[in-house]
């Protein structure tokens, strides 16, 4: 009820029927999905929705708007996962469309960092060489000081 009551600000056209729900992912911590933490979006000129999502072991995963399948784009490792660490950040480029490129936040065993990385423009595939490490700074794990 309250949900019905809500105006879209700036769109008062726009209605709750103007959505709909798409279920994506299922179930979590199987084999197939585990701990899915951060996601991205880009709409083709179709209307599909294409969804970028990681995992928190390191893989970056791709919902295919189309053809309604999820891929494995690729990995990140070596990763430190213990705690809460691990790959947990993730945005695609402002010109995504054009240039490909995709912003991780992940933890390795001395630092935290954030890297740029290239897709490839065919397939969108993780390419694990052109990691560009925009911020990088040491990890004090276990050390907690008062």
């Amino acid at each position: 009820a309250a949900q019905a009551q809500y105006a879209y600000p700036g769109c008062a056209a726009i209605t709750d029927k103007d959505f709909t729900a798409t279920t994506v992912v299922s179930r979590t911590n199987s084999a197939d999905i585990y701990e899915p933490l951060k996601m991205d979006f880009q709409m083709d000129a179709d209307g599909n929705v294409d969804i970028f999502f990681i995992e928190r072991k390191g893989a970056i995963k791709f919902y295919d708007g189309k053809t309604k399948a999820v891929r494995v784009l690729g990995t990140i490792a070596p990763l430190e996962i213990g705690g809460e660490d691990g790959l947990t950040g993730l945005a695609l480029d402002p010109d995504f469309k054009n240039k490909k490129r995709i912003f991780l936040y992940y933890a390795t065993k001395p630092t935290f960092r954030v890297s740029r990385f290239n897709l490839d423009p065919a397939t969108l595939a993780l390419q694990p060489a052109t990691e560009k490490v925009l911020l990088e700074w040491p990890s004090s794990r276990g050390r907690c000081t008062p």
